[in-house]
């Protein structure tokens, strides 16, 4: 009878690491597509700058591919999977507790990237549910000892750490290959208008549509930035379906940037001077400096140009 509860707990013990570690590893896997907004995100909502906050995105994914591994593996659960568990799982509950009293319920809080949609309040009570399972496996833990166990889990974790990095470098440590740009000129008068967006002789101007993807990302950063430094002079210049612009907002919160809604398309076209978006033009009166994509968009760069 002994031996078929020891059996019964050790099965237990087993199935619950399986379902932590594949826990784990999707909610890694799902926040790679979308590595950089993640990286926005903490830069939006703590004091990190943008540096540390890409780093510690890649880190924080980083460490969860390490700890799915483990409980896959069953290796190492109690000295390191359930213990950095434990605190990886209050980080990320303290971190959406601040989220829902500053930004209130949002629809997708990112735990699970695009993949799986949860609203905050939805990701709090998974994290509860993880922290009870978290809390079974001490108690009906199990874990495979192996005679290189100690290299075969720095092996894993020089993966989990580094896979991250490999699929999405910070741009902090990506060069961008970015020309000043001469001789351009944008048609400013025809977007012109009674209120003064243009009064600032320096200006960055962002071409967007509200359904690319693209454009949101860029939406979403300069959204930061002007959090960060009001002063900044953005603004959108927008042509495409009004009725996504709720949509637009919602996943940007960019309403603090002034927006120009087109409802010519050949002057959008006119304005852009190019067939994609996002443009993002940094101008002097009417004359192109220089141009920068959503990710290399760097906001020392624009205070140091705007202080000159």
């Amino acid at each position: 009878m002994n031996k078929e509860k020891n059996n019964g707990i050790l099965a237990v013990g087993i199935l619950i690491n399986l379902i932590l570690g594949a826990n784990f590893l999707f909610s890694a896997y799902s926040k790679l597509p979308s590595i950089e907004v993640f990286g926005w995100t903490i830069a939006e909502s703590t004091p990190f700058n943008w540096t540390v906050s890409e780093w510690l995105a890649r880190l924080i994914i980083g460490l969860e591919f390490f700890l799915g591994i483990l409980f896959i593996l069953q290796l190492f659960i109690k000295k390191i999977a359930v213990p950095f568990s434990i605190f990886l799982i209050l980080f990320f509950s303290a971190y959406l507790a601040y989220i829902l009293a500053a930004y209130g319920n949002e629809p997708n809080c990112g735990c699970y990237g695009e993949m799986i949609p949860l609203s905050t309040q939805e990701s709090l009570v998974k994290n509860g549910i993880i922290l009870v399972l978290l809390l079974l496996a001490i108690n009906f833990s199990f874990e495979i000892r192996l005679k290189f166990s100690k290299i075969v889990g720095l092996l894993f974790a020089v993966v989990a750490f580094g896979l991250p990095f490999y699929f999405s470098p910070p741009a902090s440590i990506t060069i961008f290959n970015e020309k000043k740009i001469e001789g351009e000129i944008v048609p400013l008068h025809l977007i012109k208008n009674n209120k003064n967006y243009f009064d600032n002789r320096k200006k960055i101007v962002a071409t967007v549509s509200p359904t690319c993807k693209y454009c949101k990302k860029a939406a979403k950063r300069m959204g930061i930035i002007k959090k960060r430094n009001p002063q900044i002079p953005f603004l959108f210049v927008m042509a495409g379906h009004k009725d996504h612009l709720d949509s637009f907002y919602e996943t940007t919160r960019a309403e603090n940037i002034p927006l120009i809604f087109m409802d010519s398309v050949k002057e959008f076209q006119r304005i852009n001077a190019r067939s994609g978006v996002p443009t993002i033009k940094w101008l002097e009166d009417s004359s192109v400096i220089k141009t920068s994509t959503y990710f290399s968009l760097n906001e020392n760069e624009i205070l140091d140009w705007l202080n000159k």
